[in-house]
């Protein structure tokens, strides 16, 4: 597959360290226009990918397409550190977009180039305020798992600026808790009421009509593919009550999560 180097779309990449004794876990979630690659230097955890788990440790490298259904929790008897970059746009030739995979590929792989993909993205890290340089180390990363890996990738989709891309993604991470505007921008170094403001300009939603987006329809997927109680599901998607929950969710959908639920059993 040849790598499409002129349409890296750049969203955000940086460290991940969870000391001894820490526990650290990120809720079932999943980025829409965005791939996220981890590489994992020191550790162990279980991660979920599409209702299948993962052992993962020292040397794994996972990759999640847009769409992937995650979620992280690490052993915290011994730290944790990674890597993590998200990107979007034509990665590689002959796949959808934001894919860094093949369907076929498992998420989680150990890889004999580990060591030249992480000094590559801990460069991308250091030079990500270097447009000119940062698109040579994303097109030089995504080379080295393209040799690696025989990847995945897609087709540009996305227009939405860089910014506003890192808040989409951050949104997306951390919609199962409460998320505030002013937390959204402290995280992007940017007043609360220009995010607000170019937010909906480049996506036509407020921020959290995103935020609410995200966990109506991470409340599809655990009505569609879990037995989960619906209380339970409003509690893994944020909401501080099961009442709250079911009238947002028929707000949106327009029917009950049980009424959901219902008529999707009678399809399969």
């Amino acid at each position: 597959m040849k790598i499409m180097d002129f349409m890296h779309k750049y969203h955000t990449a940086g460290h991940i360290f969870a000391s001894l004794g820490k526990f650290y876990s990120k809720s079932l979630h999943q980025h829409t226009e965005a791939c996220e690659i981890l590489l994992v230097i020191s550790g162990s955890g279980l991660f979920t990918v599409n209702q299948k788990s993962y052992r993962v440790g020292p040397g794994s490298v996972v990759m999640y397409n847009a769409g992937d259904w995650h979620e992280e929790r690490v052993d915290p008897r011994s730290p944790f550190q990674a890597l993590y970059l998200s990107c979007s746009g034509q990665l590689v030739e002959g796949l959808p977009d934001s894919f860094i995979r093949d369907t076929h590929i498992a998420p989680v792989q150990f890889l004999q180039e580990f060591s030249e993909l992480q000094s590559l993205l801990e460069k991308i890290i250091q030079r990500k305020h270097d447009q000119p340089m940062l698109q040579q180390l994303l097109a030089l990363f995504f080379c080295t798992l393209d040799r690696a890996l025989a990847p995945p990738d897609l087709p540009n989709k996305s227009d939405v600026p860089q910014l506003m891309r890192a808040a989409m993604h951050y949104i997306e991470e951390h919609h199962s808790r409460e998320l505030t505007l002013t937390e959204l921008a402290d995280e992007l170094g940017m007043n609360k009421y220009a995010l607000a403001r170019q937010f909906k300009e480049v996506t036509g939603i407020s921020p959290i009509q995103h935020a609410i987006q995200c966990r109506i329809k991470t409340a599809q997927h655990l009505l569609s593919e879990t037995a989960y109680a619906v209380p339970e599901i409003a509690s893994q998607t944020g909401y501080k009550s099961a009442t709250h929950f079911q009238q947002a969710f028929k707000k949106a959908v327009g029917k009950t999560p049980g009424v959901y639920r219902r008529e999707l059993a009678a399809l399969k």
